[in-house]
């Protein structure tokens, strides 16, 4: 008499542990039920080291499982092996009935119906009656017309019936198997991928003279670019002090040279006398062209000035007036030939009390200003930053080109100008990315690709005048195969179960794989390639 005996085994349960159930068993079949991520799935050998126990020792082994991958590695050692979920399956197809045989109405029958729709017409002949009231007519018995028409009529509409219905069954049938062979069907391959990391260390130069990256054993050339951005800012602020002054007023001339074709120069402090007798002296020395000569008559040339009254007081604050002299020329043939007209006012003369800033006023303003002027030109340079650049905090640098005070106004506050340059020092942390995995890569099998990237800086030391700066980088690169999905897909459709395991099993790079065909009966992987669904982990 066969005799079975099953053992259940635990995840950590290894061959050893398998062989001695087996063996050990003193029945005729074995049945060892493996649990799901058992240690016994690491390798096919585990399975064909079972398959040879089992031989030696003449006993019949199967293997139950609701892991596919165990199912598949038993499988591939051939050892009978089922999930004892699915262990029993449904018919798919039911048996067809004969269609039962048409009978004839008895004499009893026939005579209600014949009663029913017409008197009863002469019969020729003889009737052979059974018992039971019901026989099948002989060749003398003749059926009235209506009643033949009746009866044939009925007849024919069931078989019209039953060839509907068998045509329904049919097309449900013919149905069921188009959308069982052709809209069903789907294929899963999940693909467990071999990880490899490899870790890196480096030290980095980062400068703007290089334009492209470059390895040099562990010290990594980087290109780097200065960013700049420069622009000025007036700002007015109250000025809280108060003191007595006394300010000349200012203004331009325009100087004209009707005298000599050869230049003229004035120097500093030359006087320049009014119409109106305000005197104002020139605030810097110049040089006044020679005038031309055309058809004989001078043409006289031009050039602007600025002048300041020669003493403080708003009376000097004068409007616009024609042909001012140059007194130093009196009695000279120049006095008549070099003259000035002011084509603006003449302003901010002053004598008396007014607001001033304070040393707090100038130093509040001169924070409040270059805090304001840092502002604007940060904003600038965001629009020529990125989310590539990599700055260092200490990669930065905002610096005051000119700065000017006007002390104070007629409203009772002052101005200050100032003018300003921020500089940002920055790399693309693509590129080291790049150079970093390109160098990397070079020790581990071809075609494959990055699946994870990280890398820390060490603290950086920049020079910002030079453009340049050195730190260290270290992290791990983790790379894995580079699969063409599509293409899997294209060499999957159409395998049947056992051609996908091979082409599966032998791919390149792959740890483990699980299978899954859908619905259960299918054996084949759909043509379709669309049908077929790859999960790379």
């Amino acid at each position: 008499m066969r005799t079975e005996k099953k053992f259940f085994l635990e995840k950590n349960d290894d061959l050893d542990v398998a062989v001695d159930r087996l063996i050990g068993a003193k029945s005729h079949v074995v049945v060892l039920n493996i649990p799901r991520d058992s240690v016994l799935a690491s390798s096919v050998n585990n399975f064909h080291v079972l398959k040879r126990e089992s031989n030696t020792a003449e006993k019949e082994l199967h293997i139950e499982s609701i892991d596919d991958r165990i199912l598949e590695l038993a499988a591939l050692a051939k050892i009978r092996a089922f999930n004892p979920v699915f262990k029993q399956r449904e018919r798919v197809i039911s048996d067809i009935l004969p269609k039962p045989r048409f009978k004839v109405p008895s004499k009893k029958i026939r005579e209600e119906i014949r009663s029913e729709e017409e008197p009863p017409e002469e019969e020729i002949g003889e009737e052979n009656n059974d018992e039971d009231g019901e026989g099948d007519f002989e060749l003398e018995t003749i059926i009235p017309p209506a009643e033949a028409r009746r009866v044939f009529g009925r007849t024919k509409k069931r078989r019209l019936t039953k060839v509907i219905v068998s045509f329904a069954v049919l097309s449900v049938i013919v149905g069921g198997f188009f959308v069982a062979s052709r809209v069903l069907p789907r294929a899963t391959v999940e693909m467990i991928l071999k990880k490899i990391p490899i870790t890196f260390a480096y030290e980095v130069e980062a400068t703007s003279d290089y334009k492209t990256a470059a390895v040099e054993g562990r010290n990594i050339r980087l290109p780097a670019e200065l960013l700049k951005a420069r622009g000025n800012l007036t700002l007015s602020f109250p000025a809280s002090g108060r003191e007595k002054v006394e300010r000349k007023a200012k203004g331009t001339l325009m100087v004209y040279n009707a005298y000599s074709s050869e230049s003229q120069v004035l120097i500093a402090t030359t006087r320049f006398l009014s119409p109106s007798g305000k005197l104002f002296r020139l605030d810097e020395k110049v040089r006044i062209p020679g005038a031309k000569i055309e058809n004989g008559k001078i043409v006289p040339s031009t050039i602007e000035v600025k002048v300041t009254a020669d003493e403080a007081g708003d009376d000097y604050n004068i409007g616009p007036e024609e042909h001012w002299r140059i007194p130093g020329f009196k009695g000279d043939p120049r006095y008549e030939g070099f003259y000035a007209d002011s084509g603006g006012t003449m302003q901010g003369g002053f004598v008396g009390e007014e607001a001033v800033p304070t040393e707090k006023d100038l130093e509040d303003g001169r924070v409040k200003i270059f805090s304001d002027l840092e502002s604007v030109l940060e904003a600038q340079t965001l629009i020529l930053l990125s989310d590539d650049f990599k700055v260092f905090p200490g990669a930065r640098d905002f610096d005051v080109l000119n700065e000017k005070i006007e002390t104070a106004n007629n409203d009772g506050t002052f101005n200050i100008f100032a003018e300003a340059e921020l500089r940002y020092l920055v790399f693309k942390e693509q590129t080291i990315k790049e150079t970093v995995v390109s160098d990397a890569g070079e020790t581990v099998l071809p075609d494959m690709k990055v699946r994870s990237f990280s890398m820390d800086y060490g603290e950086p030391e920049i020079n910002l005048s030079k453009a340049s700066m050195t730190f260290s980088i270290g992290g791990e690169a983790v790379f894995e195969p580079n699969f063409n999905v599509e293409d899997l897909k294209n060499e999957f459709a159409g395998q049947n179960e056992e051609e996908l395991r091979k082409t599966v099993f032998f791919i390149a790079g792959l740890e483990r794989a699980n299978i899954s065909l859908w619905p259960f009966w299918v054996n084949r992987v759909p043509a379709d390639p669309d049908k077929v669904k790859i999960i790379l982990d």
